[in-house]
């Protein structure tokens, strides 16, 4: 399943939901507070200092196209629950009607003869001291959740007046609001008579969890506030559950994102300033507040490894600043707030300049638009530059490695236990292999068609790096060869006879695939690295012959096979 996926969606709308909730949830938060208009004013700071002067974020204030409010006379509420600043309130379950209580926003989707086809119930996060006092109420619910009831049933109301369903309905909100979508979603059967049961829950940055399949739950792992007080039962267990003071204590639900990290110029510092992932430390809501302006999400979803990304990958996306972007390299660090640094992860460019880096592990890195730098260590790796003209760098001298160009158009190179596949690079750069006999730094090549091409360009010092031809296959076929065999996932049969031998079949967490051999198997030190249809085989000692072909759930590994 995808990284967002939504119970009764299919992939491309669970994807949808989850960039439109997005933008629903944080309209309702900064539309205004406390009086003012605060995502204008986010919009036009980014726009006065520059689009990626403080983040790698495209900032945006307003709704998304074909988005309205409804007011509260469309609903049949009293004005006398819409406050000073344009919300629908709910009363207080400690202080009950008071300006700026618990607010929210009601909005609908229209088209250009007015029909609706979707309404939201979008719930405003913290936005006044009020707040606060309701936050003892948040794990039980019950008791806020009596106060939804008279709102719900008005938008229930209007929604039937519409001919739309209970499954037409967007339950969202950021942060506090998160918590309220997550109340609604736990008490919907009762809610309106039932009419949400079937709705669609997405809670932002919520600092409470409720475990079902009717919601999930985005948000940042570095992100202090999120999954804050879980799904604890009252506030008291909540507080005992905490590691150390007041610090999220990174649980893991089956409702929610729990390995997605913004990658900001907070955790750039991670082990100094997360090192208290506490409530209390400033630093702690860095990802917290940067998410409302966040286009991670977004990014998220139109990457072109999305459909290999699961609720439990770990994603990695890059949110620094113009001046951090320029020195910072974004990937999956060892952070006080995670527990996953060396597993294989997504790393996320932004349409800025990028530096980004694999881990120690398989890895899948998007760089989007933006002339980036991609540098690629160990493990398999597929790499996506994007738009502009991306550098992929490796570590070493060109003459530890071979150069491949795949039928698709894709780089493969091999070398210093890694194998990487890459499209849309414009330049491979080596660390170390130029100047006088090889001596000095490391050349840039531009990429031919049957050759990198050192950027120097002079005949008399000429190191272009051929091609090798290394033989392909998608379905079927044999081949017997001392370096590398490339082929999609399927049916095909390679046969390796030396001891730097490398397979790689399919794509990295894609088609799951079973290995057997047929003859001789490795005993030496095997297999390299592996990721459910992508393999990287070397340091076979004997002749060994390998047949793939594609099942699903697990990949079955001969015995003999070690693992470096």
């Amino acid at each position: 399943m995808p990284l967002f996926t939504i119970s009764g969606l299919d992939s491309s709308a669970s994807a949808e939901l989850a960039v439109t909730s997005h933008a629903l949830a944080t309209y309702s938060q900064t539309d205004r507070a406390l009086g003012l208009p605060l995502g204008q004013m986010l919009v036009t700071l980014d726009n006065i200092a520059g689009p990626g002067t403080f983040s790698a974020n495209q900032v945006t204030s307003g709704l998304p196209g074909g988005w309205r409010e409804v007011s509260a006379s469309e609903l049949g509420l009293p004005s006398s629950l819409v406050d000073v600043d344009g919300y629908i309130t709910l009363q207080s379950p400690l202080l009950g009607n008071v300006s700026r209580g618990p607010q929210l926003k009601v909005l609908a989707e229209q088209d250009a003869l007015g029909n609706i086809s979707r309404v939201s119930v979008a719930y405003a996060g913290t936005n006044a001291p009020v707040d606060v006092v309701d936050y003892s109420f948040l794990n039980s619910g019950k008791e806020i959740a009596k106060t939804m009831a008279p709102v719900l049933s008005g938008v229930a109301s209007f929604m039937d007046q519409h001919g739309l369903e209970g499954d037409d309905a967007i339950i969202t909100g950021y942060s506090l609001g998160g918590a309220l979508a997550n109340i609604q979603a736990r008490f919907s059967d009762q809610l309106a008579g039932g009419f949400f049961a079937d709705s669609h829950y997405l809670g932002h940055a919520s600092p409470l969890i409720f475990e079902a399949d009717n919601v999930l739950n985005i948000g940042f792992e570095n992100d202090v506030i999120h999954r804050f007080v879980g799904d604890h039962e009252d506030l008291k267990s909540a507080l005992a559950g905490f590691d150390g003071f007041l610090e999220n204590s990174d649980e893991s639900y089956s409702s929610s994102v729990d390995n997605l990290v913004l990658f900001d110029a907070v955790y750039s510092k991670s082990p100094w300033l997360l090192a208290s992932d506490s409530g209390l430390n400033p630093f702690a809501w860095g990802a917290h507040l940067g998410g409302i302006t966040s286009d991670a999400v977004a990014r998220i979803v139109s990457s072109s490894f999305y459909e290999l990304m699961s609720q439990d990958s770990v994603v990695v996306v890059s949110s620094l600043g113009a001046a951090g972007r320029a020195i910072h390299w974004v990937g999956d660090v060892d952070s006080p707030t995670s527990n996953h640094a060396g597993e294989p992860a997504f790393i996320v460019g932004s349409v800025f300049d990028d530096l980004l880096r694999d881990g120690t592990s398989d890895d899948y890195i998007e760089g989007f638009a933006g002339d980036d730098q991609i540098r690629v260590s160990t493990g398999t790796n597929q790499v996506e530059g994007g738009q502009g003209t991306d550098t992929l760098l490796f570590e070493g001298e060109a003459d530890d490695y071979e150069v491949y160009r795949l039928d698709d158009g894709r780089i493969g190179v091999s070398g210093n236990d890694s194998l990487t596949l890459a499209s849309g690079i414009e330049r491979i750069e080596f660390e170390y292999g130029g100047g006088f006999r090889g001596a000095g730094p490391g050349l840039r090549y531009v990429i031919e068609d049957d050759r990198l091409e050192d950027e120097f360009r002079f005949d008399w010092f000429d190191r272009d790096i051929a091609f090798v031809d290394a033989p392909q296959e998608g379905q079927g076929g044999e081949w017997s060869r001392e370096e590398v065999a490339l082929a999609d996932a399927g049916d095909s049969v390679f046969s390796a006879a030396a001891r730097d031998d490398a397979l790689h079949l399919g794509n990295l967490f894609d088609d799951e695939a079973s290995f057997s051999a047929e003859s001789s198997r490795a005993s030496g030190d095997g297999i390299f690295g592996w990721q459910g249809g992508a393999m990287a085989l070397a340091g076979l000692e004997a002749a060994a012959s390998f047949v793939g072909s594609a099942v699903s759930g697990y990949v079955e590994l001969p015995e003999a096979w070690q693992a470096i």
